[in-house]
């Protein structure tokens, strides 16, 4: 194992003036060709040969020991010579030219660009040791540290060294390979998230648009509906209301491309989301019910049935009859895409945020009816998100809105 470079190696010249240091800084193991052997045998080629191999590449290799800020290999180099490191950190700089043309000329007029730092056990020149091609970037010791140089010229002086050479070449090839393969992997990785950024993108600007438009639906309609209207009118305007709200959120979900199951239309967890609504709405209407008992004028009525007294026996079944569709319409657009949508457009957002987010729309957009009605809207919103974020399903939400909707109906409240 010597300690010179042989005298077909190009000069190296330090990026800025460095003494050696002294021998004696060294580690002890450097010197010993059994622990040099130890050591190269944990790169990772070096599993592909024989222990005799190892202990033969140590003989014929050539240890050096560089200074802090030495360069170990020059961009543009002609090189065949594979460098292990054994002790210390070197840096791989890659050079941009800062003056005319292209290519790097000179060191003044070069730019140095830190791409990563090697430690002991890690591998370089490795391609132009393949190929012979100049090296593609600058190797410089950021301390201190010892490489182990195996060049071809030294492999190729004898038969058992070019066999040797062609072990070595095609364990370093597959090593090269398997790396570029990961960061193949990686770089895929890498684009897919850029692509679903980009995708993230798009669909905030869309569901920016699509909320603009329900304002102004909202805004239109306002005009529209009042108290004076006949029933058969009012469930006209309601549901008209209702589907020209629908057309841009199904317009927005249909350029989603995303599955049905991702804006609730899924069976899954359908009895647990149930089982549990059903025992919130029996909560909620109990509370409903407590409410309108306490704030309802002496000697009236419990169940007034709010906006349904004024309807014939034929418009109050037309409404049942219509209720549970347009509450299904309703979880549809609320929870099924706004709400997760909100929630795939702000991953790092609090699991809650879309919930409130989704719960305040709902609630302006049902200022038309009145404060009270919108502040209801608001509360029972996010209950609905809550228990919608819990299963993911419309089922349980859909058959919640139902019931308490019908209870709030009658006693009066809606």
């Amino acid at each position: 194992m010597g300690n010179a470079e042989p005298h077909h190696q190009a000069p190296v010249a330090p990026v800025r003036a460095a003494g050696r240091p002294d021998s004696g800084g060294w580690s002890a193991w450097l010197d010993d060709p059994t622990a040099v052997a130890l050591r190269l045998s944990r790169v990772d080629w070096a599993g592909r040969l024989e222990p005799n191999d190892l202990q033969r590449l140590v003989e014929l290799g050539h240890l050096r020991r560089c200074a802090a800020g030495e360069r170990i290999l020059c961009e543009g180099q002609a090189s065949q010579s594979l460098f292990v490191v054994l002790d210390g950190v070197v840096a791989v700089l890659k050079g941009v030219q800062t003056g005319q043309g292209s290519a790097v000329a000179t060191e003044a007029e070069a730019q140095f660009f830190r791409i990563k730092e090697l430690g002991p056990g890690s591998v370089f020149g490795e391609m132009s040791f393949i190929d012979g091609h100049p090296a593609s970037a600058t190797v410089m010791a950021e301390q201190p540290c010892a490489v182990l140089a195996i060049h071809h010229s030294e492999l190729d002086a004898d038969a058992e060294g070019v066999r040797l050479g062609q072990r070595l070449t095609a364990a370093v090839a597959t090593a090269v390979i398997q790396r570029m393969r990961d960061l193949n992997d990686r770089h895929v990785t890498s684009m897919q998230a850029e692509i679903e950024q980009a995708r993230l993108r798009v669909d905030l600007a869309r569901f920016f648009t699509v909320t603009m438009a329900l304002y102004g639906i909202s805004s239109a309609v306002t005009r529209l509906i009042h108290p004076g209207l006949l029933p058969s009118m009012q469930m006209l305007l309601s549901w008209g209301f209702l589907l020209l709200t629908f057309a841009p959120i199904a317009w927005f979900a249909w350029r989603q491309r995303m599955p049905i199951a991702t804006f609730g239309l899924t069976r899954r967890n359908a009895k647990k989301s149930l089982k549990e609504s059903m025992l919130t709405a029996g909560v909620v209407i109990a509370a409903l019910v407590a409410y309108a008992a306490a704030s309802r004028p002496a000697g009236a009525s419990l169940f007034a049935w709010g906006s349904l007294s004024s309807y014939s026996t034929v418009e109050t079944a037309l409404f049942f009859a219509l209720y549970p569709a347009h509450c299904f319409l309703q979880e549809l657009i609320g929870r099924g895409v706004i709400q997760g949508s909100l929630a795939r457009l702000m991953p790092e957002a609090r699991p809650a945020t879309p919930v409130v987010l989704t719960s305040a729309l709902f609630g302006i957009y049902h200022l038309y009816v009145s404060l009270q009605f919108a502040l209801i809207t608001f509360v029972a919103s996010l209950l609905f998100g809550w228990l919608y974020r819990r299963h993911g399903t419309l089922i349980g939400v859909t058959a919640v809105h139902l019931t308490v909707g019908c209870a709030s109906v009658a006693v009066g409240l809606n």
